[in-house]
């Protein structure tokens, strides 16, 4: 789980604490570089091949899966929802 704002990555923190099966990262996810979403799962030691893989950020989505290189892209669904 990657959350950036401090309240809500505490209680998923607190949430998930001692379960081996979630990764919690604070960061903001970006496009390219280090904050990428390629190099923030790099940089855990979470398998690199996905069953489902779900990017929910307030009007970025469509971005930071255009930028991701991960395998198992294209078994993953794409849910889409365009604000105009």
């Amino acid at each position: 789980l990657i959350e950036y704002d401090i309240d809500c990555f505490t209680e998923l923190a607190q949430k998930y604490h001692g379960n081996k099966r979630v990764t919690c990262l604070r960061r903001l996810v970006d496009f390219k570089g280090r904050n990428s979403l390629d190099a923030l799962l790099a940089s855990t030691s979470i398998a690199t091949h996905f069953d489902l893989l779900v990017i929910d950020i307030d009007g970025n989505d469509i971005h930071v899966w255009n930028s991701y290189n991960g395998l198992g892209k294209l078994d993953n669904p794409l849910r889409y929802k365009s604000v105009v």
